[in-house]
């Protein structure tokens, strides 16, 4: 997993805690993981590779 992808990946997902207080918690899982999948395939298309792996789910737990 990208160190580097995670910290932006976190740092956004604060940005919209931040900016949504009044949103409930389900809202907020739903953005992180939209901005995930967008990172992932970003990744990937960057990357050149059409098979390429998924990140760990790990990462961002």
């Amino acid at each position: 997993c990208s160190k580097k992808l995670y910290d932006d990946l976190r740092g956004r997902f604060h940005e919209e805690r931040r900016a949504a207080d009044s949103h409930s918690k389900a809202e907020i899982t739903r953005t992180l993981r939209t901005a995930i999948a967008a990172s992932t395939h970003w990744t990937r298309r960057k990357t050149g590779s059409r098979t390429g792996s998924f990140p760990d789910p790990v990462c961002y737990t």
